[in-house]
């Protein structure tokens, strides 16, 4: 009973309210327990459909003990115990009650983790989440997104600006990957010994959990060295170096992503993973950067001397934080965090989309960058693309002969404005699938004004500047009729799906007619955050018209 009652007293966790919600827990590490100072706190939040979500809120380890590869250690522990804890269920003094959740495919947990750019060794705490969610059987699923301005994380005396990146974190985002239910219960139900930290590490150099473990020696292997192959290292650019960083995907590198999504859309795709952004940006990014935002493009911005070096001086600071770092990839953090981000739709999302909707042949009206096209490749199902952007035309041609020597798929692309298209004459299609512009919101090359045509777009600063009354025209002469003209043409009981924010749903609605269902389409959420049709955060939605 000795024995028992010490490792009870042992035992880190401990049970609090969070005051976002959900269910938390506290872990506590302490010198005279377990050789280390350190602190987790975990929230579990279950949703009203039983879904839920591992919220790493909190971690600190001591100054003392930082440098020790000790943050892995404890994250890990930390969350396998609440990752058990949802499994199983619990009950603590009869206070704390946690219904079991068993593991289905349809609903798997998920897990994020928010970091704030301020924070010291900024690129190894983001390392440290990704490997710690990744050994308790999670993917991650972004790739560190930002957020836009959040007024409550507002400090003392700041503008509330996009600019002000003192206030902007980043996110992590996780899910649970497809398992078996005998790893399930394997994981669910393994003992955990709680990690000890003592001079074993400095005496025999590697960790110990609970119980004292032997280590193997090794046996001499031969002298003969076995020449390394050399691969070249990507060169990091300089600071003074003034072209525009672009991701610069190589032809390899946009096969390999290719064929990883070519694999995954054999089973069930998760539709958040970034899989196949690679071989989208290696033929339209520079296109895309192009894009304006608040009337300026992400080019127009970099040519600007003074802006450049304003974001160089924060990404500078990126830099040193991430120790030792990435030039390039702090340059890129740091445009994405002040100047904003313009972003494409998964194609993993769409692979979703297709295969749950049996597509054999897409008609997307409004191509965009890509990934629906891709999305279809890697499906081997065929694909009526439409653009009034000629700018994308060369990106477009680059990836499709990329791609032709690994799909079956047949595509055909019209670089016209959609309602001029015969959608009589471009071929038969069963579905119909895309993501038209946000009104005037972002301004893409060669886009027409339809309010007044020939004059100079004026963008609004925020969606939340969009009212019900604006850009008749851009639904009365284009995005309507084009709405109309492909239901004409698509067969029976089969569905037109438009992923957009619910004012263009709303306005759509008044000049046309309801949906018959919806879909959600996740983005980056932030946890904690309310949800419903007014103040939902984290989703957009897919409105689906079926024709009768």
């Amino acid at each position: 009973m000795a024995e028992q009652k010490e490792s009870i007293l042992d035992d880190p966790m401990s049970f609090g309210r969070s005051r976002i919600g959900g269910d938390l827990l506290i872990f506590n590490f302490t010198g005279d327990k377990h050789g280390f100072d350190g602190k987790v706190d975990i929230v579990i939040n279950r949703g009203v459909a039983g879904e839920s979500d591992i919220y790493l809120s909190k971690v600190e380890l001591a100054a003392k003990n930082q440098g020790q590869h000790l943050c892995k250690l404890m994250v890990t522990y930390c969350l396998q115990r609440a990752y058990q804890i949802i499994r199983r269920g619990w009950m603590e003094n009869e206070e704390f009650l946690i219904e079991p959740i068993t593991y289905d495919k349809k609903q798997k947990l998920t897990g994020d983790v928010y970091i704030s750019t301020m924070a010291r060794h900024f690129e190894a705490a983001k390392n440290c989440y990704i490997s710690s969610f990744e050994k308790i059987g999670f993917e991650h699923v972004n790739a560190g997104f930002p957020e836009e301005y959040d007024p409550d994380m507002q400090a003392d005396g700041q503008k509330t600006t996009r600019e002000n990146a003192e206030i902007i974190s980043q996110v992590l985002q996780f899910i649970e990957v497809d398992k078996t239910s005998a790893v399930v219960n394997e994981q669910s139900h393994s003992q955990l010994l709680v990690p000890e930290f003592g001079y074993q590490f400095f005496k025999e150099g590697g960790f110990f959990f609970g119980k004292k473990k032997t280590r193997k020696r090794r046996k001499k292997k031969s002298r003969k060295k076995k020449k390394k192959k050399q691969t070249r290292k990507k060169k990091d650019r300089k600071w003074t170096d003034t072209t525009y960083p672009y991701r610069n995907i190589t032809a390899r590198d946009a096969i390999k992503d290719f064929l990883r999504l070519r694999k995954l859309a054999q089973g069930d795709i998760n539709p958040r993973s970034t899989t196949g952004n690679a071989v989208v940006d290696y033929g339209t990014e520079k296109a895309r950067r192009k894009t304006k935002y608040r009337n300026r493009s992400f080019v127009e911005l970099w040519k600007n001397k003074e802006r450049r070096e304003k974001m160089l001086k924060f990404a500078k600071r990126l830099h040193k934080l991430s120790n030792p770092g990435n030039i390039h990839g702090a340059i890129r953090s740091a445009i994405d965090l002040q100047w904003g981000t313009v972003n494409t739709m998964r194609a993993a999302a769409a692979i979703h989309m297709y295969k749950k909707y049996d597509a054999t042949r897409v008609l997307d009206f409004t191509a965009g960058w890509g990934a629906r096209m891709v999305a279809a490749m890697a499906l081997d199902i065929d694909y009526i693309g439409i653009d009034s952007n000629k700018s994308l035309k060369p990106g477009y041609e680059k990836i499709i002969k990329l791609l032709k020597p690994y799909t079956k798929s047949k595509v055909k692309m019209y670089w016209q404005e959609a309602q001029t298209v015969n959608l009589s004459k471009v071929g038969k299609y069963d579905y119909v699938f895309t993501s038209p512009p946000y009104e005037y919101l972002e301004v893409y090359e060669n886009m027409t004004n339809y309010e007044k045509k020939g004059v100079r777009i004026r963008q609004p600063s925020s969606s939340q500047k969009i009212k019900m009354e604006d850009s008749a025209k851009f639904y009365d002469e284009f995005l309507v009729p084009t709405l109309k003209n492909a239901y004409k043409y698509l067969p029976r009981n089969k569905f037109i799906c438009l992923n957009m924010p619910d004012i263009m749903y709303d306005k759509i609605k008044k000049r046309w007619k309801k949906v018959t269902k919806c879909e959600d389409y996740s983005i980056v959420k932030r946890t904690g955050g309310p949800t419903g049709k007014d103040n939902r955060r984290g989703k957009e939605l897919i409105f689906c018209w079926k024709k009768r």
